[in-house]
């Protein structure tokens, strides 16, 4: 049995992404195998525009707060959450944008992943093949 703590050194709005994001990163650092990542981001609408990864103040601003969690290889949604009303016209254009902010943080966390498996060769002098 394993147990994991998270520290939070600042808090400036999306714990819960951050939490969920930093998790996938330490079961792939574990090595426990996954179909998928599990990426998530939020979102909120001001002025008719989207705003993703949101702050604490836009956090607190009492708009529409709509949380994300997909697997980003097949879409798969694995959590929603929306805190306030959304527009049903805001729906489709929020979804689609928080999607696509989930597949830009794959890729992020893809990258540090490829990271590590260079410095882990490195250190036991294998040449990876990335």
């Amino acid at each position: 049995c394993k147990q994991w703590y998270q520290r939070r050194v600042r808090e400036d709005g999306g714990e819960r992404c951050v939490a969920i994001n930093a998790t996938t990163l330490a079961l792939i650092n574990a090595g426990i195998p996954m179909k998928d990542y599990v990426c998530a981001c939020a979102a909120t609408v001001y002025q008719d525009s989207v705003l993703l990864d949101i702050n604490n103040l836009e956090e607190s601003s009492r708009g529409p707060l709509f949380m994300l969690a997909v697997m980003p290889r097949t879409d798969s949604i694995v959590q929603l959450q929306l805190d306030h009303r959304l527009h049903n016209d805001h729906l489709d254009k929020v979804v689609k944008e928080t999607i696509q902010g989930c597949r830009d943080i794959q890729v992020l966390l893809d990258r540090q992943v490829k990271e590590w498996t260079v410095e882990a060769a490195a250190a036991y002098e294998i040449k990876p093949r990335v």
